[in-house]
């Protein structure tokens, strides 16, 4: 993530006066909720794509193809949270 400037941060903190968290807290909040729902997604992915086997014409390799996609999706996702955005 990029860091704030002088004046992002005193406008942050003058906002926050008497509270306990700083920026950082707020971006680690953040990025711990996104990668919660991704995880509810995939596990709701791997549920439907278990599901889908008791449909005639689907076979195994569909059925993994979905969930294998959606696990490298949320590999990539997660990745990117965690670039360090410094420029």
């Amino acid at each position: 993530m990029n860091e704030m400037t002088t004046e992002q941060r005193a406008a942050f903190e003058a906002a926050n006066s008497g509270q306990a968290f700083t920026a950082a807290d707020v971006g680690v909040s953040v990025v711990s909720v996104a990668v919660v729902i991704l995880i509810f997604w995939l596990a709701w992915i791997a549920i439907s794509a278990y599901q889908s086997l008791r449909n005639p014409g689907t076979n195994v390799s569909d059925a993994a193809g979905k969930l294998v996609r959606a696990v490298f999706v949320v590999m990539v996702a997660i990745a990117v949270m965690n670039l360090n955005w410094d420029a």
